[in-house]
């Protein structure tokens, strides 16, 4: 397997922010049919297609199965940072094959050539308050598959974590 990473981080800067605009871009090469059936999927059951997984070059959980074949990953990241009021991110991807991996179930959102839309959204104020919205939409319709809301504020003596998810039946 061979990959290369490709990324231009745009910056511009002011007294009082930083503007950051990042397209991405990873291709990976690596042959098709790398998992024999004679190996029982036995630990990579649960793939979770997300913004903090969109340009690893595996995404199945465990050793049984790998992802194979030829793919590109792209994106675009960016945010302000506001030095008194701030951070927003912010993070807009999908990922293309060229050959469907019937490795991946059709809830995966990475069974067709063209993966659904994933991303992440996020404010968060020095170390005290950080919240994040992660969304996969349906690439065909933007239908919601999956929402997760979470914040955090902490203030010593106190830490408090909240999380909300949404997950679609199937």
């Amino acid at each position: 397997e061979a990959d290369v990473k490709w990324s231009l981080p745009l910056i511009k800067r002011s007294s009082e922010r930083q503007y950051i605009l990042e397209p991405i871009t990873k291709v990976v090469l690596s042959p098709n049919g790398n998992n024999p059936d004679k190996i029982p999927n036995e630990d990579s059951q649960d793939i979770e297609f997300s913004a903090e997984n969109l340009f690893d070059n595996n995404r199945f959980s465990g050793h049984d199965i790998v992802e194979n074949g030829p793919r590109v990953n792209y994106g675009l990241r960016g945010g302000i940072n506001d030095y008194q009021h701030g951070d927003v991110t912010f993070l807009f991807g999908q990922s293309y094959r060229s050959k469907e991996d019937h490795n991946f179930s059709r809830q995966s959102g990475l069974s067709d050539n063209l993966s659904d839309y994933v991303g992440k959204l996020g404010y968060s104020k020095d170390s005290i308050f950080d919240v994040a919205y992660k969304f996969r939409f349906d690439k065909d319709s933007f239908a919601v598959r999956n929402n997760t809301i979470s914040g955090t504020v902490n203030y010593a003596p106190v830490h408090f974590t909240m999380d909300y998810v949404s997950i679609n039946e199937n």
